[in-house]
C-alpha cells in the first residue's frame, strides 16, 4: 500500500470511528462541530475530499 494510501485509509478509519461515536451520543455533525471548536463547513469539504462525508 502505498503512502497516500495508508493516509487515505487512516483517514476514513478515523472518520467512521469518529462517526459512530458522534452517532452513539445522538449528535448531529451540525451538533458536534462547535464541540469540535470547527465549523461544519471547515470539516465538510475535508470528509467530502476522502468520501467520508455523509449529511444527517
Amino acid at each position: 500500500m502505498a503512502a497516500s494510501e495508508e493516509v487515505r485509509a487512516a483517514h476514513r478509519a478515523l472518520g467512521q470511528l469518529l462517526a459512530g461515536y458522534r452517532r452513539a451520543t445522538g449528535l448531529s455533525q451540525h451538533q458536534l462541530a462547535p464541540r469540535t471548536h470547527y465549523g461544519r463547513s471547515t470539516i465538510w469539504p475535508q470528509l467530502n475530499k476522502i468520501g467520508l462525508a455523509h449529511r444527517d
